[in-house]
């Protein structure tokens, strides 16, 4: 009995252990992730852009900013790192995280009884040199 309970608690403690570099792994790509929507906002409203909503939820993940623009209702993925050690953020784009954001779209348009013609974009932000970069891709619709 006491050999299964030396081997219990050292797996509560592993276990515990995992679970708090888990967290503060979640909740460091949190704030990267939040700072990268500020500066997006910010971007965006600049350029025209009245934002409607931030981080939508849906089963399939999140639609990070939902805004308006004329005519359009809009989509923006946002991609932000904090160096190119991973190569740059748009590149993380790929076919299938496309197919979900329509997914997502989708939900969204029907959720909200949307009646505005959709375009999703993507917003590219990296840090280079102490420098803040931003790369628009506009005009991506469904």
């Amino acid at each position: 009995i006491l050999w299964r309970s030396v081997a219990i608690s050292r797996l509560d403690y592993f276990t515990s252990f995992v679970m708090t570099v888990y967290n503060l792994f979640v909740t460091n790509t949190r704030i990267i992730g939040a700072k990268g929507e500020d500066i997006a906002s910010s971007y965006l409203t600049s350029k025209g852009y009245r934002i409607i909503d931030r981080n939508f939820q849906t089963k399939l993940g999140e639609l990070d900013i939902v805004a308006e623009k004329g005519e359009f209702i809009i989509f923006i993925e946002v991609k932000y790192r904090s160096n190119l050690s991973f190569g740059y953020p748009y590149e993380a784009v790929n076919s299938h995280k496309l197919f979900k954001l329509k997914k997502m779209v989708e939900v969204y348009m029907l959720v909200n009884k949307v009646k505005k013609q959709a375009k999703v974009e993507i917003l590219s932000i990296w840090e280079e040199n102490g420098e803040t970069k931003i790369k628009h891709y506009t005009d991506l619709y469904f």
